[in-house]
């Protein structure tokens, strides 16, 4: 199963890889792969393929991956158990 902040995390790289490299960047195919399979292989390759970019790319992309994420109140809020039931009685 495709964890649910997984699924956020490489959606919004892939936008922005997509935005900020071009849609035949090596590291936007590999993370809209990911995005498509959900493989563990494949989102190994993406995380190698980010990896691979020079360290100030890869930074400036996780940094805006990471304020995305951040600022998306609901992701934020998927991330928080559901309503508890209360077993107390009255």
């Amino acid at each position: 199963m495709f964890d649910p902040t997984d699924k956020r995390f490489f959606e919004t790289l892939a936008a922005l890889c997509r935005s900020e490299l071009g849609a035949t960047d090596p590291t936007t195919e590999a993370a809209e792969r990911a995005c498509r399979s959900a493989a563990p292989e494949d989102l190994r390759a993406a995380r190698l393929a980010l990896d691979a970019l020079p360290d100030e790319q890869r930074l400036r992309l996780l940094r805006q991956v990471h304020h995305r994420l951040a600022s998306d109140l609901s992701a934020i809020w998927e991330q928080f158990p559901g309503p508890q039931k209360s077993t107390a009685r009255h």
